[in-house]
C-alpha cells in the first residue's frame, strides 16, 4: 500500500513524548510506500525544532531521509490549486500545507501510473496540522492509494 503521509503523523512519530506517538508509528509501519511533500517536511522540521529543539528535528530529517519516502515536489499546479481550494472553502481554516497537500494528492490521482488506484484525498472537514499547544485536539491523517 502507498499511503500520502501528513505532518501530524511525522510529527506524532518523531516526538516520543507525544500522546499519538504509539499509533502514528503503528501507521507508518502499516505503509508499504510513504508519500509526502517537501513542505510537509519543511513544516514537520520547524515545528519539532521549536518543540524539542533542532537536534530532535535533524535526528527526524536523516531517518526519513534514509528510508525511502517518496519526496513530491509542490509545483506551480499545485499552488494555484490550493488556492482555489481555499476559495472554495472560505468558512474552513486550512493551512497553507494542508491545502497544498490536497492539491498534490488530486494531481497524483489525475497522473496515477497504469495499475494504480487514484490517491483520495482526505476528507477536507479533517484536515489538521499538528498544534503544539493543543495536540490532545489534533487527529493523525493519511490518504491511502492501493493496487487495483
Amino acid at each position: 500500500m502507498t499511503a500520502f503521509v501528513d505532518t501530524s503523523v511525522w510529527f506524532a512519530a518523531a516526538a516520543k513524548r507525544d500522546a499519538q506517538n504509539e499509533r502514528a508509528k503503528s501507521i507508518l509501519r502499516s505503509i508499504g510506500q510513504h508519500i509526502t511533500t517537501d513542505l510537509v517536511l519543511t513544516e514537520t522540521w520547524q515545528l519539532l525544532k521549536a518543540k524539542f529543539g533542532k537536534d530532535v528535528a535533524d535526528n527526524f530529517w536523516e531517518r526519513l531521509r534514509d528510508s525511502g519516502v517518496q519526496i513530491e515536489l509542490v509545483i506551480r499546479a499545485d499552488l494555484d490549486a490550493a488556492s482555489e481550494i481555499e476559495a472554495s472553502f472560505p468558512n474552513q481554516s486550512f493551512s497553507f500545507i494542508d491545502r497544498t497537500s490536497f492539491a498534490l494528492m488530486e494531481r497524483l490521482s489525475s497522473d496515477v501510473q497504469p495499475g494504480l488506484r487514484s490517491v483520495p484525498t482526505p476528507p477536507r472537514s479533517q484536515a489538521t496540522v499538528p498544534d503544539p499547544e493543543r495536540r490532545p485536539q489534533r487527529s493523525l491523517h493519511c490518504a491511502q492509494r492501493g493496487a487495483s
